[in-house]
């Protein structure tokens, strides 16, 4: 799932001439990531998968920021996470249980009012 916010390359710019880019950026996109991964973590069993390991909650994720992006979802480097894939799709036997796409819409407000506040913050408005 692809995210493009209009607007930004103005903004990125501004916060580069103010030479406090990365820091803000970087500020704003992690606090926006911790709040969808607490939402992934919440809603794991609350939407239609049954609790047997636990590994799934523990499976959320989040990357470092890089170039202004920062990506959250299901690893399964560190544990048995591999099956959320099909969870989240579905295969010819078993029907999706979606939790991403569902949890990342429900919280799409909630993040953008984060990274408003965030960089607003950030550039002392």
């Amino acid at each position: 799932m692809r995210v493009e916010f209009e607007g930004v390359d103005r903004l990125s710019q501004k916060l580069k001439d103010m030479q406090i880019f990365g820091e803000v950026e970087g500020s704003a996109l992690n606090k926006s990531a911790e709040h969808l991964k607490k939402k992934l973590t919440d809603n794991v069993y609350k939407l239609g998968l049954d609790r047997k390991t636990g590994k799934a909650e523990e499976s959320v994720l989040i990357s470092e920021v890089h170039a202004g992006k920062i990506f959250i979802g299901f690893s399964n480097q560190q544990n048995d996470a591999f099956y959320m894939f099909f969870h989240e799709w579905g295969t010819s036997k078993m029907p999706a249980r979606p939790i991403l796409r569902p949890t990342f819409y429900q919280e799409l407000q909630a993040l953008n009012r984060i990274l408003k506040e965030e960089l607003q913050k950030g550039m002392g408005l």
